[in-house]
């Protein structure tokens, strides 16, 4: 072998490994990329879980917006909770007030923000939440029919 056929050999390895390397690094950052958008979600739907176990009164009087910030896993989220007491024939996307002691939905709406390699980034969900305790349900009948039950 002479010595320009090593040179092209070291040279073609070398483009080989940087290709190689390149591909790592990316790989790494999309991962890590992907694991803030799971902690984002874990902390929106802590949020919104929090909100579904507080009695209905509790939560109506949280009506507004509010934000936090979280430090996680050396990035901060910050989370903006929306809490809408609205008619409950009105969509996801629209809130008209109830009249004075009529029945009402609440809306929860959580975004969770947070910045990664220069970038912005944000997940949002949202839930509506009835009054349980305005819930009533009589029937005379079993409701297992003719099968028993008893």
């Amino acid at each position: 072998m002479s010595l320009i056929e090593v040179i092209a050999s070291i040279a073609v390895i070398t483009i080989g490994l940087f290709a190689l390397l390149s591909e790592l690094a990316s790989n790494v950052k999309q991962q890590s990329l992907e694991k803030s958008q799971a902690t984002a979600l874990h902390v929106a739907n802590g949020s919104l879980e929090s909100a579904r176990n507080m009695s209905y009164g509790s939560l109506t009087d949280l009506a507004g917006t509010s934000t936090t910030t979280t430090p996680l896993n050396g990035l901060t989220y910050t989370t903006t909770r929306t809490v809408q007491v609205c008619s409950p024939t009105d969509s996801p996307n629209t809130c008209t007030p109830p009249a004075g002691g009529a029945v009402s939905t609440v809306h929860a709406t959580v975004q969770v923000r947070w910045s990664f390699a220069g970038r912005e980034h944000s997940v949002q969900i949202a839930r509506s939440i009835s009054d349980k305790s305005m819930l009533s349900v009589t029937s005379a009948n079993s409701p297992l029919g003719s099968c028993g039950g008893r």
